[in-house]
């Protein structure tokens, strides 16, 4: 399985992910990053103020090697959750990083392209089959296409909707750079399969009428979101901006969508580091809100740290509050923007 796609040459590390799930990725790879996490964060926030209603499912669209869907389910355990990804590396390490965790009773993977209707189409049927312990899921290996797909339209066209979907797009228009020449990464840079308009359109048909949409994209654009939310009958709701350093331009944007309109909050930046580049408090605190101790290795081994998760979110915020309004991370990013790390 995984070793076939990877290869005996292709290393994985062993890294921490919360105070108690860790992952797999690979050491030449694409690697989990700081937009994963404050994407992560704020789709925590916004599950937060649905005023005490029932939280069902979720779902990730592009989830990668899994880190935004684990760490939403980390801080929900009662989430039934789906997570989709084209890419074959990706998909194997997501495969593998959700059953080492222990949630593959509640975690659904989907393999194929978001913007493919079928994809969309199996993703709301495998949440529909979680969500209903009557409906056994169905192995695509021991059906015919046949039987697979009728039985995937009737699960389907019983679901309401994903309380709450993410993504976290690449950020790089076809033409404006060289891909990378493994896959993973291109891929993970590169809208070679959509940005930021195809995800927000999927999430559109697929989140419930109460539901919530977080997805994060290029600072430089945010006309991008905006227009892409517009065309589908979304509205932006929220935009937070990460900044690597205090004084820097913000490198990427979290936006938080709707069905309903409703007031737009531009939130205080994310800031990773001081003037004299420093960690901040808002980046240990944003360690600390999936339970792991403020250290920048996340290789590190760690004890799960006891949390109450809602107190921990709380903190975070009272601390963001005191940050200057400018800033980004560090550890958390990815290759594509590690030259604008400190």
């Amino acid at each position: 399985m995984i070793a076939a796609v990877l290869g005996p040459d292709d290393p994985l590390t062993d890294d921490a992910l919360t105070g108690d799930f860790r992952v797999w990725q690979r050491a030449r790879g694409h690697r989990y990053s700081l937009d994963d996490v404050l994407t992560a964060h704020e789709a925590l926030r916004a599950l937060e103020l649905r005023d005490g209603r029932e939280l069902r499912d979720a779902c990730d669209l592009g989830c990668g090697l899994g880190s935004v869907l684990l760490m939403v389910a980390w801080a929900h355990p009662e989430l039934a959750m789906v997570g989709v990804e084209a890419q074959d590396v990706s998909f194997e390490l997501a495969r593998r990083n959700v059953a080492r965790n222990g949630v593959e009773a509640r975690v659904r993977l989907v393999h194929g392209d978001l913007r493919d209707p079928d994809t969309r189409r199996r993703a709301r049927a495998s949440a529909s089959r979680r969500l209903d312990p009557g409906v056994d899921h169905v192995d695509d290996d021991a059906h015919g296409a046949a039987a697979e797909a009728h039985d995937a339209d009737a699960a389907a066209s019983a679901f309401r909707g994903f309380d709450l979907v993410t993504g976290t797009p690449p950020y790089v228009p076809p033409g404006q750079s060289t891909p990378s020449p493994d896959s993973q990464k291109a891929h993970a840079r590169v809208e070679l399969r959509g940005g930021i308009e195809d995800y927000v359109a999927a999430a559109a048909e697929l989140v419930a009428l109460d539901g919530v949409v977080v997805i994060c994209g290029d600072a430089r654009f945010p006309e991008r979101a905006f227009r892409g939310a517009e065309r589908v009958g979304l509205h932006v709701r929220r935009q937070r901006d990460a900044r690597p350093r205090a004084g820097r331009a913000p490198l990427f944007s979290v936006w938080t969508f709707t069905r309903e309109p409703g007031p737009f909050e531009h939130a205080l930046d994310f800031v990773a580091r001081d003037d004299e580049g420093q960690r901040t408090e808002a980046y240990f605190a944003l360690r600390t809100a999936f339970g792991l101790p403020p250290t920048h290795d996340p290789r590190a081994a760690t004890e799960p740290a006891p949390h109450d998760v809602h107190d921990a979110h709380e903190a975070f915020a009272r601390r963001e509050r005191d940050e200057a309004p400018s800033g980004r991370t560090g550890d958390h990013a990815s290759e594509r923007r590690a030259e604008d790390e400190a």
